[in-house]
């Protein structure tokens, strides 16, 4: 416990430039060879801290990672499969999202959070795959977690759009989906806000506008005024949209009595 509390220490200084990371890592490493469960997840974290900076260095004890992926406890090897999507090479992407899906609806959600997060660095080193990371997304949405958890998804969502705006449609499914079935208003807004900025720069962008204005029917008055910020903004970008999101305002001024 004492080298790992040290170890622990050490790799925070390193953050902030103090001591050197690869003193840290031949530790972890070192604690990761022992035989106790938790003792193998208290170096996988470390090393998983380690990899969002140093994913090279961290790829030295590939071979050690890949084989707790089978592990019998499921923290160590969901921890494993967290590190290895920092590290991964591109042919490796799919399979190990597919194995990680298994593991989410099991574990924690601070686990559940790094693997979304691990989607950004994932989406950075190989553009190529951000497909396959938005279906990711779009599975992980449909999981019951708390907010943390999907504004990290919508988080991740909108990075891919600005690595590769050639999933932008892909990505506005995805936000669509998530505020016809969220329960958290703020993230709904959110949802709402990334739909009006998003959807004039979208091929088929008008798609998603009943998604907005179905908002102004079922939600509450917190997210009918999103929803109508969202409309109002929409119509600003996308000219386009001015006179139907103009007729969609009017019938709903009428609907609730604020206009005759």
């Amino acid at each position: 416990m004492v080298i790992i509390e040290a170890t622990k220490a050490l790799c925070e200084l390193t953050i902030h430039g103090i001591g050197n990371i690869e003193d840290v890592y031949n530790s972890a490493k070192e604690l990761l060879g022992k035989n106790k469960f938790i003792v193998k997840y208290a170096a996988l974290k470390i090393i998983n801290k380690i990899a969002y900076n140093n994913p090279i260095l961290v790829s030295k004890c590939l071979a050690e990672l890949e084989a707790l992926v089978t592990h019998v406890n499921k923290s160590v090897a969901s921890l494993a499969i967290s590190v290895l999507l920092k590290i991964c090479k591109e042919q490796e992407i799919e399979n190990l999202l597919s194995k990680i899906t298994a593991f989410l609806p099991d574990i924690g959600d601070e686990f559940r959070v790094d693997s979304i997060r691990a989607v950004k660095l994932l989406a950075k080193r190989c553009p190529k795959s951000c497909k396959i990371l938005v279906a990711f997304l779009k599975k992980c949405l449909r999981m019951f977690s708390n907010p943390d958890f999907k504004k990290e998804i919508i988080d991740s969502a909108v990075f891919i759009i600005q690595i590769v705006p050639e999933n932008r449609n892909e990505i506005l499914a995805v936000i669509a989906e998530l505020i016809e079935d969220c329960a958290y208003e703020s993230l709904i807004s959110k949802g709402l806000d990334i739909l009006a900025n998003e959807i004039p720069l979208a091929d088929k962008g008008d798609i998603y506008i009943p998604f907005i204005c179905n908002r102004l029917i079922l939600e509450n008055e917190i997210v009918q005024a999103s929803a109508v910020t969202a409309l109002a903004k929409l119509a600003q970008k996308g000219k386009k949209y001015k006179e139907t999101i103009l007729n969609i305002l009017l019938k709903y001024l009428v609907s609730i009595g604020l206009f005759i």
